[in-house]
């Protein structure tokens, strides 16, 4: 009873790391038990709409939404997109995963393989702040549906691009990576939309029910679409790329601080030619330190903006730990 015990303890310590990102899971052993993990429970995770929204009008046909409510879809990874052949009748999902490389190729293979949705993790969604990564999102987007695993404030400049649909990790009220120090409340985004007008839908998940592997990004990405597939269809006005890590929608800019030392702030320029008005930012805190954000901060008001800091220095672990010790805290006044 002891060792079976035990085994499930280090069971669960062990899913608990890899999940929360403290582990990694690009060894092929580990990566084929996270991958089966991540299957399993993208089937039982409750997912739940927090932003209403429907899906963008034009990319998916009639037929499709009948495959994708019949589950007749086929999920791949990045690397399979070169070998992918459609199958009739199927719907195609790809999963770009935290491994992945060459963007521009991804692109041209989705647009060639007539792919019509595809999930990006942290790498891509940066990747179109760029020259080329910004020309890569128009033509992606010009026939597919890109759905973002939004997991802190890094993937805060997406905004401005009009993601289709975001799927938001939820650990204990906040929006967190499992090892970068960046986390945003979920209130904090959910306000964001609304007083930007922007009308992207998210899907929430627990944090557990969600791992970046292709099974289990594919299979979340279904289910969350199925959930806004039936909202009105979406007509929007485009954003724009004004600098790396830096974008704009309407009268706001969001921007991501992932390191100072050499930050070009040109951009400052463009936004207010533009007539940008509010900037929402979030830091890298594990390369910021506090007093370098609040330097920053008092530098764009300084340039006439209204600047609001959209993140905190948290990852989960983090999270669960400030938790903790508060509900200590309220059994023990004293502390």
């Amino acid at each position: 009873m002891r060792l079976v015990l035990l085994t499930i303890t280090a069971a669960a310590t062990f899913i608990a790391l890899v999940v929360n990102g403290l582990v990694s899971y690009r060894t092929p052993l580990v990566a084929a038990m996270v991958d089966g993990y991540g299957a399993a429970v993208a089937n039982l995770a409750p997912l739940e709409v927090i932003h209403p929204g429907g899906l963008r009008d034009g990319i998916l046909t009639a037929e499709h939404q009948k495959q994708l409510a019949e589950g007749k879809w086929t999920g791949l990874n990045w690397r399979e997109l070169p070998q992918h052949e459609q199958k009739p009748g199927t719907l195609a999902v790809l999963a770009v995963t935290p491994d992945a490389s060459d963007y521009a190729a991804i692109v041209s293979g989705c647009l060639e393989k007539r792919i019509k949705v595809v999930a990006e993790s942290s790498g891509m969604d940066a990747w179109h702040t760029t020259a080329q990564g910004w020309v890569g999102l128009q033509n992606l987007t010009s026939e597919v549906l890109r759905v973002v695993v939004f997991d802190g404030g890094h993937h805060l400049p997406t905004l401005g691009l009009q993601p289709d649909l975001l799927i938001v990790p939820v650990t204990m009220g906040y929006i967190a990576h499992g090892h970068t120090r960046d986390a945003m409340r979920v209130e904090e985004l959910l306000a964001i939309l609304e007083r930007e007008q922007i009308e992207c839908p998210v899907v929430a998940v627990p944090r557990w029910g969600l791992v970046k592997t292709t099974a289990s990004m594919n299979r979340i990405v279904i289910r969350a679409l199925a959930l806004v597939a039936t909202g009105d269809a979406r007509h929007f006005q485009e954003g724009e790329v004004l600098g790396s890590r830096c974008t704009r929608y309407r009268k706001a800019s969001f921007l991501y601080v992932n390191y100072l030392q050499g930050t070009d702030w040109g951009w400052l320029e463009s936004a207010n030619t533009d007539h940008v008005e509010r900037v929402y930012l979030a830091f890298n805190y594990d390369l910021v330190r506090r007093e370098q954000a609040e330097e920053v901060i008092k530098k764009l008001k300084g340039s006439g903006l209204q600047v609001e800091l959209a993140n905190e220095p948290l990852h989960v672990a983090g999270i669960i730990i400030r938790g903790g010790m508060r509900c200590i805290s309220a059994r023990m006044p004293w502390y």
